[in-house]
C-alpha cells in the first residue's frame, strides 16, 4: 500500500483523487502549513501537489521545504498555474508535471497512468516514472 500525500484545496479536486486512491494509505492537507507538517511527520511515497492553496499559502512553499529536508517522495504537481508550476519545478527538480486535466481526462494515456496509481504497490512508483518519462503530457 501506497502513502500518499494529497496537497489540494478544490472540494471538486478531491473528491477526484479520493476516488483514485481510495485503495491507498492517503492523507489531504489544503494549506502549506498543513502540508509541511504532515511531510516532517511522515515518510510518504507520493506526494500530489497543486499550487494555489488555502489561507494564502501555495504550494512553492511546500516545494521549498520538501527540497530543504531532502525528501525523495515522487512528487507529481498537478496545478493549473503555469507560472506556479514553474517556480516548483526549478525548485524540485525531481518533481513530475501533469496538469489536473489531464489526469482528469479520458485517454489512453491518462487512464494507464491511473490505473498504476490507484493500484496498492509501490514497484508501481518506478511503472509511473518510467511511462512519465516516455511520455509527452
Amino acid at each position: 500500500m501506497l502513502k500518499i500525500l494529497i496537497i489540494e484545496d478544490s472540494p471538486d479536486r478531491l473528491d477526484f483523487f479520493r476516488h483514485l486512491y481510495r485503495f491507498q494509505n492517503s492523507d489531504i492537507a489544503k494549506n502549506a502549513t498543513s502540508a509541511i507538517r504532515l511531510i516532517a511527520d511522515n515518510n510518504y511515497d507520493l506526494i500530489h501537489l497543486d499550487y494555489d492553496l488555502d489561507a494564502g499559502s501555495t504550494g512553492l512553499e511546500v516545494a521549498q521545504y520538501v527540497y530543504a529536508s531532502n525528501i525523495k517522495s515522487l512528487v507529481i504537481v498537478h496545478s493549473e498555474n503555469s507560472q506556479g508550476v514553474e517556480e516548483i519545478l526549478k525548485t524540485l527538480s525531481h518533481a513530475i508535471y501533469i496538469p489536473f486535466s489531464f489526469l482528469n481526462s479520458n485517454n489512453k494515456l491518462s487512464n494507464q497512468l491511473k490505473f498504476l496509481l490507484g493500484q496498492p504497490a509501490k514497484k508501481n512508483l518506478k511503472s509511473i516514472r518510467s511511462l512519465l518519462a516516455n511520455s509527452h503530457i
